[in-house]
């Protein structure tokens, strides 16, 4: 039972995924660009972390929010001031850790993302899109999260910087889109948003 759970969970996400690759490897195909296996490998490795990320922190979804104020589910658990709760060093080491994938993978998709102020940007941006799809859920808006996790994806591209000389060396850095992984990151996160009903799901798989 559980594994259907999950297997529904990551399709939602996995599946406009791919619909959005294939027309990608379409569009190289006709420009006579060859999708390397590193390009290839990085963005289903990218696919697979987002999913894993959506699950982890409890990703809002569109049937929560209409599920918040069908039910009056009290106030929001909103924290705008930065570091004023209780200091969880784990806490904070697993936010910055969870973001550094991000970092690191966006450069391998498409070299010319690999950019500081593209990285620190995006990174921002989508640990943003979590925290305020959590608004009407249970899960809790923190800027400490924001923060850190834009600082795991800084430390992820520095971390990728390092190597990517080494395994682009035979690769035309113009070839692939710098939107890419960008619109990779915004199918994954609206096919989470608009198609994963966790509770529905559940209800009908388990019985309640």
């Amino acid at each position: 039972m559980d594994f259907l759970f999950y297997t529904y969970e990551f399709l939602t996400k996995f599946i406009p995924f791919l619909a959005v690759f294939l027309l990608y490897a379409k569009k190289y195909k006709s420009q006579g660009i060859r999708m390397s296996k590193l390009h290839v490998t990085s963005a289903f490795l990218f696919a697979v972390y987002m999913a894993y990320v959506f699950h982890v922190t409890g990703t809002g979804t569109l049937y929560e929010t209409f599920r918040y104020f069908q039910y009056d589910m009290g106030q929001i658990n909103l924290h705008l001031i930065p570091f004023s709760e209780e200091i969880d060093a784990f806490g904070y080491f697993a936010n910055i850790l969870m973001m550094m994938p991000f970092g690191f993978l966006l450069p391998l998709i498409s070299p010319k993302s690999g950019k500081f102020r593209i990285i620190f940007l995006s990174g921002f941006l989508f640990s943003l899109s979590i925290e305020l799809s959590q608004l009407f859920n249970y899960r809790a808006t923190d800027i400490d999260d924001l923060i850190l996790n834009t600082l795991g994806a800084i430390l992820g591209y520095e971390i990728c910087q390092a190597g990517l000389v080494l395994f682009r060396k035979n690769e035309p850095k113009d070839s692939y889109s710098v939107f890419e992984p960008f619109i990779y990151a915004i199918v994954l996160f609206l096919g989470h948003y608009f198609l994963f009903d966790g509770l529905r799901m559940a209800s009908l798989i388990y019985g309640f």
